[in-house]
């Protein structure tokens, strides 16, 4: 089979195809293959692929594979020759955060093998080719990048369309940089995600999109900034069908703007037993208005949540300090999320809190804040970062920001967010004296948060590992508090007995888990703390691809 070079004019494609000489790529074998790093956990799903797949294989034969350097040092290479083995026609690449120098790195390898036989052809997804697609065309202008959510421009090129028809994709043209308008998608109609094999953390796809759309640290998909559509019924249906039948009891909803009142509850309970996560925001269950959607969350819908199996909420609270929510663009104020995770709470859900209290522009009265109403109102025991800094990402309203333009440094592609100082220098200081005492702790609070958020069937360790994570929780704002205390009086940090005794508590409640973990020791080592507690805590996939 000949490769034809995917640079043609609409009118030679049409040309080509009248006189039956244009091979489409749904003749073509299509590889989607899954980027990580260590900033996606190894158990997540390959959701972005398996979904892709799913929409095209009714037009071509499509295969599904990782790559995941972090647990496979030979991850690459072994993709590699994979390639070359197989020969797929055509190559798909998911990009997500973190896997920038591996993609680079294999798009070389494609690009040598394209020059040396004709393909594989290559096309690019994600959040890192989406928003910096300039880096990847600079390493090879052939690249074709798909932006958003993907299946219909996937599905258009499969069918023979030529670029240019295509919505939403980058590609380069006679060297210059050829963007194609964004049309929306509307809800997904395509049949659920291709599940692949293996002991994933299954996440289950019910709405695209954010109703509120405007927080200014957000990077938003092409499109409007709070388009938002409830995945078919029938689709949600399907997936929990298929779920329940490979033995799949636990999963998460990846909804952004997870809303409880368009029946997810009774889909659920009809095809489980399951338990499960959502992440939503204040705004949803406080019953503000102004959605455009005009959803809000009853009684009665979160006891029909808890009744279906839901029993942990994450909520984007990100600041208790009136000025900076209003700076951060957000609606709901600090009584409302204070209100919100009280009433979660009532119900008998786990609550896990987003926090972002350190930003270029926040002061120290803002931080203090924070701080303050975070330990009077209890809100410290669900923190799920202490230590929150603001990442101002490409394309977000914060990145674009004058204000914030002298106080903006490098950008790092890994992460496609820029580095950034503080304007308050009694800021920087606090900041330090937190990162000083979060350092070599935040790998054991990851693992043990993440003890209690699976660990249901292990009483023993999840009582355990409740009290470590509350003492870290609770001594960490401590730290914060004492800290803005001191800089507030024209010094510098921490006392030394302070710390002392901060350190002593930790030791303590770290010396417990390791005994529920191991065989015990007076002395707590982390590295071994940490090699106990992968033993049992698994990776709760929450932040996937």
């Amino acid at each position: 089979m000949s490769w034809l070079p995917v640079q043609l004019s609409y009118e030679q494609a049409a040309h080509l195809a009248e006189q039956g000489t244009l091979v489409t790529a749904s003749s073509r074998r299509l590889l989607l293959v899954q980027l990580y790093s260590s900033l996606q956990p190894a158990d997540a799903e390959p959701l972005s692929v398996a979904t892709l797949a799913s929409a095209v294989q009714d037009l071509t034969e499509v295969e599904v594979r990782t790559v995941n350097p972090v647990t496979d040092p030979r991850a690459v290479s072994d993709f590699v020759a994979f390639v070359r083995r197989e020969r797929h026609e055509l190559v798909g690449l998911s990009v997500p955060q973190g896997t920038y120098d591996t993609a680079l790195e294999i798009i070389e390898v494609l690009r040598a093998l394209r020059s040396a036989r004709g393909h594989p052809e290559v096309l690019l997804g994600h959040a890192l080719p989406t928003h910096l697609p300039e880096r990847f065309l600079g390493v090879d202008p052939d690249v074709l990048i798909i932006r958003g959510w993907g299946e219909n421009a996937l599905r258009a090129y499969l069918s023979g369309q030529p670029r240019h028809r295509l919505a939403d994709v980058v590609f380069m043209e006679r060297g210059e940089l050829v963007r194609t308008p964004a049309r929306p998608d509307g809800q997904p109609v395509y049949p659920p995600p291709l599940r692949v094999g293996g002991d994933y953390f299954r996440r289950v796809e019910a709405s695209r999109g954010c109703q509120f759309g405007r927080c200014t640290f957000c990077t938003r998909p092409p499109g409007r900034a709070d388009q938002w559509s409830a995945t078919a019924r029938e689709r949600i249906a399907a997936d929990l069908s298929a779920l329940a039948a490979m033995g799949v009891r636990r999963f998460t909803f990846t909804d952004e703007d997870f809303q409880p009142g368009t029946g997810i509850a009774a889909l659920v309970r009809d095809h489980g037993p399951f338990t499960y996560t959502v992440s939503m925001r204040v705004d949803t269950l406080m019953g503000r208005k102004g959605d455009r959607q005009g959803m809000t969350t009853s009684e009665a819908e979160l006891a029909d949540l808890y009744d279906s199996g839901l029993r942990q909420v994450y909520l984007g609270v990100e600041t208790l300090s009136g000025s900076q929510i209003r700076r951060f663009g957000k609606r709901a104020t600090a009584d409302h999320s204070i209100s919100a995770v009280r009433r979660l709470v009532r119900r008998g859900f786990d609550v896990e809190i987003g926090l972002i209290l350190f930003d270029p522009l926040v002061t120290l009265e803002e931080l203090a804040e924070s701080v303050d109403l975070m330990l009077s109102s209890g809100l410290w025991r669900h923190a799920g970062a202490p230590f929150g800094k603001l990442r101002i990402q490409v394309d977000s309203p914060m990145a674009r920001s004058r204000r914030l333009a002298p106080m903006l440094t490098t950008m790092d592609p890994n992460m496609m967010a820029y580095s950034w100082d503080y304007a308050d220098p009694r800021v920087a200081r606090a900041w330090q004296v937190g990162l000083d005492w979060w350092n070599g702790l935040d790998q054991v609070y990851q693992l043990i948060r993440n003890v209690v958020r699976t660990g249901r069937d292990r009483p023993d360790l999840l009582r355990v590992a409740t009290s470590a994570l509350l003492m870290l929780r609770a001594s960490s704002f401590q730290v914060l508090r004492l800290a803005i205390e001191s800089i507030r009086q024209g010094g510098s940090g921490l006392e030394a007995d302070t710390v002392t005794s901060l350190i002593e508590r930790r030791e303590r409640a770290l010396s417990a888990v390791n005994a529920a973990f191991g065989e015990g020791s007076d002395r707590v080592t982390t590295g071994r703390l940490v090699e106990e507690i992968h033993k049992v805590a698994m990776k709760d996939g929450t932040d996937g691809c």
